[in-house]
């Protein structure tokens, strides 16, 4: 065991911990939540992937609030996560592939639309890939704590995660071939939008792999947008985050032709205008301020 393990076992304590009270956080403000959440038509079904080692119901209030504002949402139907088992990532999506890519078509069919893939950390890896296999039944990813996976990068990553990983798989991220990689999309490829929802004081997947690259979002367009959503929270609890939670189904309600960048201060207004919300981060501030200067 390295140096660093015992301190990257004490930060996913810490996170757990954190993630419990993101919990209860979300359970007694659900009333005042609720009356502000977006709501869909009903038309576009969302499928939710769950982030590695996590069970199926970890995704369950999401499911719910996506469904009762008017996003039918079903988890994906694997069971817990357990990642690559004795192959490469890259051999896993590809099994992940076929056993979701059925059912991404059904779904797509049966609803008349295309659907909408929303991943957790790891999940969120899998949802970028099969979006870019199957482009023509997906109609956007959205990623939270959601890495890229880079062999050149892969130390960033927590080293408890990265360890338990191996053990699974029985191979190291660091071993991979330079050009094996699961990165965030190009700007202009896939046709269709990808939002990285990330917390920048996550110590299991650091900002700096799960947003997607400055370049990248300057350099997409409304054809592709690609947008960052820096929000302040735990890695274990994003799922439950009341906030994270906002962020999803507004992204889900944006209309893909007329795509305008997140902005949390509508849903603060009157009364709830002085509630703290981890929206106020600098960097989110500063992103507004930047759009701002733009606009004006």
């Amino acid at each position: 065991m390295s140096e660093s393990t015992p301190t990257d076992l004490l930060r996913l304590n810490l996170d757990v911990l954190w993630g419990g009270g993101e919990r209860l956080a979300g359970w007694l403000g659900r009333p005042m939540r609720d009356h502000v959440l977006p709501v869909g038509d009903g038309t576009m079904p969302v499928l939710t992937l769950p982030g590695f080692l996590a069970p199926e119901l970890s995704l369950n209030r999401l499911n719910r609030t996506l469904r009762e504002h008017g996003f039918p949402a079903r988890s994906w139907g694997l069971g817990v996560n357990l990642g690559p088992r004795g192959m490469s990532i890259f051999e896993h999506v590809e099994e992940v592939e076929e056993e979701l890519g059925d059912e991404i078509r059904q779904l797509a069919e049966e609803h008349g639309h295309p659907v909408s893939l929303v991943g957790q950390s790891l999940g969120g890896v899998y949802a970028r890939e099969l979006a870019e296999r199957i482009p023509e039944h997906v109609d956007r990813v959205i990623t939270f704590g959601s890495p890229a996976i880079d062999a050149a990068r892969a130390h960033d990553l927590n080293k408890l995660l990265r360890l338990v990983g191996r053990r699974v798989a029985g191979l190291r991220l660091t071993d991979l071939e330079p050009e094996q990689v699961l990165l965030h999309w190009e700007a202009d490829h896939p046709p269709m939008p990808l939002v990285a929802i990330y917390s920048p004081v996550d110590r299991l997947v650091p900002m700096e792999l799960a947003a997607i690259p400055d370049d990248v979002v300057a350099g997409s367009t409304r054809r592709a947008p690609r947008e960052n959503i820096p929000i302040v929270a735990s890695h274990t609890g994003m799922a439950v985050n009341p906030f994270v939670i906002l962020a999803i189904l507004d992204r889900l309600a944006q209309d893909p032709q007329r795509w305008v960048d997140f902005d949390p201060e509508p849903y603060f207004a009157g009364p709830l205008r002085l509630w703290p919300t981890p929206f106020r981060h600098p960097l989110m501030h500063a992103k507004r301020q930047g759009r701002r200067t733009e606009q004006g």
